[in-house]
């Protein structure tokens, strides 16, 4: 499992060698200090390398104490979140913790996997909880949390989209300040310029990697052309990715509701990465729990809690059908909500021009 793995990066290799331990060790180096400071606690042969079962009880007993912390974290956040969001108190903390955790995503994605995209969720809540407040420096450490995060998980960073799209141009500049600091100072520790170098090497191989499932656009692509007895164009499925990271985006600036820039956003970081983990789903609380601090009464909003159901439902007859279960409503709504979003930008776009002339 991956949290077992990237310690033995660490530990067995060494700080300044964990790029040239394996392709797999693709994080950016702001995690591995977490990593390896994990490798201290425990001895360096209790690690049993892509074999959980055969690893040693102190080490299980490692990963134990590490989801109990990081779980109640989590349901904290969560809490801190809502009552941060929901001004008419209309969404339930109890409800929505245990619709999230009592899910595939949570239960048989995350920890399973015991993956770090759990900790630059919770980053990425706490910068929603702050970027709300009043005060300067809540603000200011809301951008702080987004680049943290993006130096734990590099997709995160497309986060940056919110800011451009609320037209907070000072603060976007000062984000990916922060963004390159927290991703290329840690280099300094893993291997300065040859660290970088093979990080992005590892990147590469992991991104060229083929896979047919349903949870990115690329094998998303290969798994449809798999149906038909073909085995897909690469070409066509970069067209693809790019094709709905342009939509998607532009779409963001159409979205009236903070929910659906954020959703549009999470859909970015999940579905365009050539190689994404279907743990990435966890990213899809943050929209969940927006969505239930604000939305109304209206029949699509009815539509789109069905959805988020079926998104955080838990299903363990069938790893398949889970992961349709899971996926299919992402697309979906994905799809409502760049349709919704391009036509209030083009919309948007007519009117300006009809003012222009007159």
């Amino acid at each position: 499992m991956d949290f077992f793995n990237h310690i033995k990066y660490v530990s067995s290799n060494g700080w300044e060698n964990v790029y040239s331990a394996s392709q797999h060790a693709c994080f950016p180096p702001l995690i591995y200090f977490m990593y390896g400071f994990f490798g201290l606690i425990i001895p360096a042969d209790s690690i049993i390398m892509y074999d959980a079962g055969a690893t040693a009880p102190s080490a299980l007993l490692l990963y134990v104490w590490y989801c109990v912390i990081v779980g109640i974290i989590f349901a904290i956040t969560i809490i801190k979140m809502i009552q941060q969001l929901d001004m008419r108190r209309q969404c339930r903390p109890l409800f929505t913790i245990l619709t999230i955790v009592a899910s595939n995503i949570f239960i048989f994605r995350v920890l399973e996997r015991g993956n770090s995209v759990i900790l630059a969720c919770i980053l990425l809540m706490w910068a929603m909880i702050l970027r709300s407040s009043e005060k300067k420096s809540h603000q200011e450490l809301a951008l702080v949390m987004i680049a943290a995060a993006a130096a734990v998980k590099v997709y995160p960073a497309v986060f940056g989209l919110l800011y451009i799209a609320e037209k907070r141009w000072k603060q976007t500049v000062r984000l990916i300040i922060y963004g390159i600091l927290f991703f290329f100072v840690p280099f300094a520790f893993f291997g300065g310029f040859e660290g970088i170098k093979l990080f992005f090497l590892n990147q590469l191989a992991i991104q060229s990697s083929s896979y047919v499932t349903v949870s990115s656009i690329k094998s998303l692509y290969m798994y449809i052309a798999s149906l038909t007895g073909h085995e897909g164009n690469e070409i066509i499925s970069i067209v693809c990715d790019v094709l709905f990271f342009v939509l998607a985006t532009i779409s963001v600036f159409g979205q009236r509701n903070l929910w659906g820039k954020v959703y549009l956003i999470i859909s970015i970081s999940i579905l365009c990465p050539l190689w994404s983990g279907i743990y990435t789903g966890i990213y899809m609380s943050l929209p969940l729990i927006i969505f239930l601090s604000k939305a109304d009464k209206r029949v699509m909003n009815y539509i789109y809690a069905a959805m988020f159901a079926m998104i955080f439902s838990l299903c363990a007859a069938d790893e398949k059908i889970s992961l349709y279960i899971s996926y299919i409503p992402v697309y979906v709504m994905s799809l409502i909500l760049i349709i919704f979003g391009l036509s209030e930008v083009i919309k948007q776009r007519t009117i300006f021009i009809h003012e222009k002339t007159i």
